[in-house]
């Protein structure tokens, strides 16, 4: 058995009890926190932001506000934004990405049917927000949402 445990901590601090996941008492333990943690889906899978419930006038235009997900207050670990869009009233649905917050470019855009759903996706950008634009129906119901995920 090799006894030589000098490069299984080589780029940080040694593993302390107060560095360790709750949970870690042990060597098995303290592993199987690790584990866990790891795979937490609240915090390494995806962050889920309803937009909208509020139905549109005819030709209304509906417009996020501005996420930052890629460089801002999320610290950089999202691949993805998308954008969740269900109307009774047909629509045009937008993905939009700005390197500023300032100067916005429409990444994805896709047509809703009366009575349907739609789910946009594009690669992250510094700033990003999701807007709906409503036909000539007044809607009775909308939904808008937008994620960030990791895959």
């Amino acid at each position: 058995m090799a006894t030589d445990t000098s490069n299984l901590e080589p780029a940080g601090a040694k593993v302390t009890a107060a560095t360790m996941p709750a949970g870690g008492v042990g060597l098995t333990r303290w592993l199987s926190a690790i584990y866990t943690a790891a795979l937490n889906p609240q915090t390494l899978s995806a962050v889920y932001n309803t937009e909208t419930t509020t139905a549109l006038g005819a030709s209304a235009t509906f417009t996020s506000g501005t996420r930052y997900g890629s460089f801002g207050s999320a610290g950089g670990r999202w691949a993805y934004f998308s954008g969740k869009f269900i109307s009774d009233q047909a629509g045009t649905a937008y993905l939009d990405v700005s390197l500023d917050g300032a100067n916005w470019f429409v990444a994805e855009t896709a047509a809703v049917a009366a009575g349907g759903s739609l789910t946009l996706r594009t690669l992250m950008a510094p700033a990003v927000r999701i807007r709906f634009v409503n036909g000539g129906t007044t809607q009775a119901k909308f939904y808008a949402a937008s994620s960030f995920t990791m895959n």
